[in-house]
């Protein structure tokens, strides 16, 4: 257990630094969008989470580079530069909420940073967005909505997107919310493709392993189903699923995104109020506010260095009015005739 052992340190330090890096108000809008976020993110922390957008974002600069620019240099060009992401606020707080806004949206990262990166050359932009500026404000915000939900809609009318998170497998489902909201998903997406239901069927049931079968029975009439269960057990034993090794899955790896994360939980909100993990979520969260105040000594360490910054600056203020006041007050230096 070695392993699963370290990835629940791992976690536990991701929930310590995200509560010393960002204010209250920022993580707190990591519980409203647990519910939206694409699935496959659902059961990751919010830094591990800002990560993946982070390499997300990477691989669309530099193939946007590769295409227009320069093939030869791609190599130097990275379009998001780690070192600044962990030691610059500004830099820092503009890619966590870059990604928290790809979370309203619901869609995979990568997704939503290609339709970003098109949507903007499409303007003819000189420059590649930074993630800053993947959600084109004001004017411009309605147009990207619109280009944005009809590519989405595409890819997933077509069949276009993939889950691949364990906790999405048949022998882990668990009733959680977010395991009922890929089911509906992909029900959803069953009763609406133009796709046969035995290819549904023969994807989630068999290839996936994330829907048992019989669950398909409600999405068309029993004897519709029946015929087309024949038709994917037929297609199994013509050609078989590929070997899929069922991973061990840690019950931490199926905390909600935002477990344990400082300041997320909210009290008024129908998802913290009927999660099952709302008990053991609050003494998580009580334990790493606590490791937060004891090592920088407040539970707000993002407002505590902004009221040092400012009295910092108002003692080098009245440090330069002292010092122009000596000045005026000093005695004018005389001359002697032979200095003359």
């Amino acid at each position: 257990m070695p392993n699963e052992n370290a990835k629940l340190v791992k976690r536990q330090k991701n929930l310590i630094w995200s509560g010393q890096m960002f204010e209250p108000a920022i993580l707190a809008k990591e519980s409203e969008l647990m519910n939206k976020k694409w699935f496959d993110y659902r059961f990751l922390d919010p830094m591990k989470a800002t990560k993946q957008f982070i390499r997300a974002y990477k691989d669309t600069f530099k193939k946007h580079f590769r295409e227009s620019i320069d093939h030869e240099r791609e190599s130097n060009v990275n379009g998001i530069n780690w070192k600044k992401f962990y030691e610059d606020p500004r830099v820092r707080t503009q890619i966590w909420k870059a990604r928290q806004r790809a979370d309203e949206t619901g869609m995979p990262y990568d997704v939503y940073v290609e339709l970003a990166f098109h949507f903007a050359l499409k303007r003819d932009r000189k420059m590649f967005p930074q993630p800053s500026q993947l959600h084109f404000p004001n004017a411009a915000n309605a147009h990207w909505e619109k280009f944005r939900a009809e590519n989405w809609k595409e890819r997933i009318d077509n069949g276009l997107f993939r889950v691949e998170h364990p906790a999405y497998r048949i022998e882990n489902f668990d009733g959680l919310p977010a395991q009922t909201d890929y089911r509906s998903f992909i029900f959803d997406w069953a009763r609406s493709s133009s796709r046969p239901l035995y290819f549904c069927i023969r994807r989630y049931s068999y290839d996936l392993c994330q829907v048992p079968e019989e669950l398909f029975r409600d999405v068309i009439t029993p004897e519709v189903f029946s015929n087309e269960l024949k038709v994917a057990k037929s297609d199994l034993a013509n050609i078989p699923p590929e070997p899929r090794s069922a991973p061990d899955i840690h019950k931490h790896e199926l905390w909600p995104s935002c477990f344990g994360l400082p300041h997320a939980k909210n009290p008024i909100s129908i998802h913290c109020a009927t999660c099952s993990f709302a008990g053991a979520c609050e003494q998580i969260a009580n334990k790493v506010l606590q490791k937060i105040k004891d090592s920088a000594g407040s539970d707000n360490p993002v407002l505590e260095r902004k009221r040092q910054q400012m009295r910092d600056r108002q003692r080098r203020h009245r440090a330069k009015l002292a010092a122009a006041k000596m000045h005026l007050l000093r005695p004018e230096e005389t001359h002697s005739p032979a200095s003359l």
